[in-house]
């Protein structure tokens, strides 16, 4: 993770608070809700007028703008290769909804995306056996694709809420699906270009720094990364007035089972059937998230925010589709994406 992104992470963690919220006022009439209850004074005895969590339902879209960062190891001790993907302008578009019941005791939520890596690079670096750098080649990403989903249920908690701002714990499942496609080949350094593989087409391409021996429109890599995550996090909302909401979230994701299809089209070492490498493992991560949504009539409401997954798989299973070739290194995998968005949502 850069310095940048980590200051960005670092941020928007702050967000993540337990603030207290304004009570919410009645609404005898769809606009009554912007003003605040009027007390009213019976004999000697002060009574509010009754009211109720309004609107409290929403359905919106959004959209997301978010660059992403994945390293794919084989084997640290020794080395023997490294993948160092940055991806930039994926833009994604969201659908989302959040019920919660008329209490605000019970929560649900959920979120679908869908989008396209728009552009990136993929280093590849392959070690000698004694540790130092024998092959660094560049190629360019782009016309990937972005899916995920997820869906949470979540419960009031009473000693962490102020007023009728819940704070609530919330449990449940997501999927994410990145795919990553690699074109083209650029020689860094003279030796490189083992990306061919033993007995490829040009096996020992790169004679000088700079090099093209694969034009852009050469499909050379692909890889299909999938999650399926188990959510457990707190979600919690602040209104310090009766438009403006204040909403953080953090959620740990204590298990992740991953898959990676691999795809070398220039390595007829490995078959050609794809992909010809398949990764499975177990992982883990964290998701952030913090918004801030600003009603402009009492239905209508726009919303800005920030947003930060990380995932981590120290190790996963190898497996050679089109040879029975063991496997003696270790692979692990590690994923990151920051962005922020902007929306619209109807509340009901």
């Amino acid at each position: 993770m850069n310095l940048k992104n980590l200051s960005f992470a670092g941020a928007l963690l702050c967000l993540i608070a337990w603030p207290a919220a304004a009570a919410l006022a009645d609404n005898t009439s769809p606009w009554t809700q912007w003003q605040q209850p009027t007390p009213t004074i019976a004999t000697n005895q002060i009574t509010y007028s009754p009211g109720r969590f309004g609107h409290n339902d929403e359905l919106g879209l959004r959209y997301w703008y978010s660059d992403s960062e994945i390293s794919y190891n084989v084997s640290q001790n020794p080395k023997v290769s490294r993948l160092d993907y940055k991806i930039d302008n994926s833009q994604t578009g969201e659908a989302y909804f959040r019920l919660s019941s008329a209490n605000a005791r019970y929560l649900v939520k959920g979120s679908l995306g869908i989008g396209g890596e728009q552009n990136g690079n993929v280093m590849n670096y392959d070690y000698n056996p004694n540790g130092s750098l024998g092959s660094d080649t560049n190629s360019t990403l782009g016309k990937g694709n972005l899916f995920y989903a997820y869906s949470d249920l979540g419960y009031k908690l009473d000693s962490l809420s102020w007023s009728q701002a819940p704070t609530s714990v919330t449990g449940g499942l997501g999927y994410l699906q990145d795919v990553m496609i690699a074109r083209g080949l650029t020689c860094e350094q003279a030796g490189s270009g083992s990306i061919y593989g033993p007995g490829g087409t040009n096996p020992s391409s790169c004679t000088a720094p700079g090099q093209v021996p694969e034009g852009s429109d050469i499909k050379v890599l692909q890889n299909d990364a999938e999650w399926a995550t188990l959510r457990i996090g707190l979600d919690n909302n602040y209104q310090p007035t009766t438009r403006l909401t204040w909403r953080n979230e953090i959620v740990a994701v204590p298990l992740a089972y991953f898959y990676d299809g691999d795809s070398h089209y220039l390595r007829p070492d490995l078959g050609i059937l794809l992909p010809n490498i398949m990764d499975r493992g177990y992982g883990y991560g964290l998701q952030l998230e913090s918004l801030l949504d600003y009603k402009i009539t009492p239905r209508w409401s726009l919303n800005i925010g920030a947003r930060f997954w990380q995932f981590w798989v120290p190790e996963t299973k190898t497996k050679y589709v089109n040879a029975d070739i063991p496997s003696s290194h270790s692979y692990s995998w590690s994923y990151q994406r920051l962005g922020a968005f902007a929306g619209v949502a109807y509340h009901f």
